[in-house]
């Protein structure tokens, strides 16, 4: 029992100590209102924003730490610019946000470009959607998005009948095929007609203008 007592005083001294030596920071909801000395001017000194260049030389942990505090300022920037709309005000510098969020996507493509290098050197191809070529449910030649399926392709219904192109002369698909045709010779016909109405009047204006300069 008095071995417990120890230890645990032990533990509350290095414990007392550490905080001694490192403070904690009190945060406030004023943290989302920015610099109090940026509070009231026409104009804030702002810099660029981070470049993929310069992300590519940070490592993971730094590119970690930098989203976070680009989030909080982001989060900061909005609160002005709500503050700003709701008493009437000019948010000054409004390109802020914008470097902010153009700084925030360098980092996304930063990330991206190590993960799709290490999956190319473990597995020998990135993860991913890729683009590819396939065919419509019309068996129709198209390119698409890839995306993942809770269901192989083999055993999947929807793909199921486009690897048979046998089916592309079957009735279903003929029948389609004479709707859409139908359909664009139908707005192909509306917007002709349109055309025609929109230049007979132009000449109609036309001809009264010259009616009232004549008389």
């Amino acid at each position: 029992m008095q071995r417990l007592a120890l230890c645990l005083a032990r533990q509350l001294t290095v414990g007392a100590s550490i905080c001694q030596r490192q403070p904690i920071r009190q945060l406030s909801l004023m943290d989302f209102f920015g610099n109090s000395q940026d509070w009231g001017v026409s104009a804030v000194l702002v810099g660029r924003p981070y470049r993929i260049e310069e992300l590519r030389l940070k490592s993971s942990t730094d590119l970690h730490k930098l989203w976070w505090l680009l989030i909080k300022e982001r989060n900061a920037l909005m609160t002005l610019e709500e503050e700003h709309y709701r008493c009437g005000e000019a948010f000054p510098n409004p390109e802020r946000l914008e470097k902010v969020e153009e700084s925030m996507e360098n980092i996304l493509l930063t990330v991206e470009e190590r993960n799709r290098a290490v999956n190319e050197l473990e597995r020998g191809h990135s993860p991913g959607p890729e683009v590819v070529e396939d065919v419509d449910q019309l068996f129709r030649p198209t390119v698409k998005v890839t995306r993942e399926y809770a269901v192989p392709r083999h055993a999947n219904p929807e793909f199921r009948h486009r690897d048979k192109p046998d089916q592309f002369f079957s009735s279903r698909n003929l029948a389609l095929l004479q709707a859409e045709r139908e359909t664009k010779i139908r707005n192909q016909v509306h917007e002709e007609r349109e055309a025609r109405l929109a230049e007979n009047e132009a000449a109609y204006r036309d001809m009264l203008f010259k009616e009232e300069n004549y008389n």
